[in-house]
């Protein structure tokens, strides 16, 4: 009966998590769009390689600058949209939690998450067309060194919108998971909890390590060897669709500072 339970909660998590990686997925192809756009009216406008390659790096440089304050709204609201869904998983332990723990939660304990959240996807959003200037700057010059054609380099050069698109799908799948995790971890310390459970979503996707993994019970205070030199904890890996479930043990709710004047957990409650 609970490893039913585990599994339909998995795939109750996997499809929220999938919903939220296509609507910011589809939020960076606005950006992956404008940069192929860019990129090909540049080239076919009837110019050397050499200056295109220049002019396009330039323009990409300015872009990255002007969706500054884009990037910041949209981090923003993508933040408010997992924290939600996090806190949802949260309060399915109802009576487990107490109603000024509650409140903490949509207060203190959220301000460290957002300014690093913020912070970290701003940068990466902006370093979308940057990263597509680096490439391009790094064609060009290999094309010099090693005498390639100019209509090869303008090949490679078209390809980039390709390649951006890849890493767009990169940052949507990893943020989500690797946020889930940093606001899970952040409000599991700020009620005593200090250990996990490793959660796969129990499909035959999930890479043998990360199999090895599940079930096991992790201290958030050190991040666990998974693989031979790689430390990390679920979902803070590149397209990990894994997830912390925190472990909320007797001992952890009476030391709280929030109790509410009752015990209200028995034995161990695990989300």
């Amino acid at each position: 009966m609970k490893q039913s339970t585990q599994k339909r909660k998995a795939k109750e998590r996997f499809k929220k998590a999938t919903q939220l990686e296509k609507e910011y997925l589809r939020s960076l192809q606005k950006i992956v769009h404008q940069i192929d756009r860019l990129i090909k009216f540049t080239l076919n406008s009837g110019m050397p390689v050499v200056q295109a390659q220049a002019e396009i790096r330039k323009a990409l440089e300015s872009y990255s600058k002007q969706i500054g304050p884009w990037a910041e709204n949209k981090a923003r609201l993508i933040f408010r949209t997992i924290s939600k869904f996090e806190e949802e998983e949260w309060m399915q332990l109802g009576r487990k939690l107490e109603r000024n723990l509650k409140k903490e939660f949509n207060n203190s304990t959220i301000g460290t998450a957002v300014d690093l959240f913020m912070s970290e996807q701003v940068k990466l959003i902006q370093d979308i067309p940057l990263g597509a200037a680096r490439r391009i700057q790094n064609l060009a010059e290999n094309a010099v060194i090693t005498g390639e054609r100019p209509e090869s380099l303008i090949e490679k050069i078209m390809h980039t919108g390709q390649v951006t698109r890849s890493r767009a799908q990169l940052i949507a799948r990893t943020t989500i998971a690797s946020t889930a995790t940093a606001l899970t971890k952040i409000r599991s310390e700020h009620v005593g909890s200090t250990h996990y459970t490793w959660r796969t979503c129990g499909d035959g996707d999930v890479r043998e390590s990360h199999k090895h993994m599940n079930g096991k019970v992790i201290a958030w205070s050190a991040e666990p060897e998974v693989e031979p030199g790689k430390f990390y904890h679920a979902g803070c890996f590149p397209n990990c669709r894994c997830w912390a479930a925190p472990i909320l043990d007797q001992i952890a709710w009476q030391t709280s500072s929030f109790r509410a004047g009752k015990d209200s957990a028995d034995g161990i409650a695990v989300l």
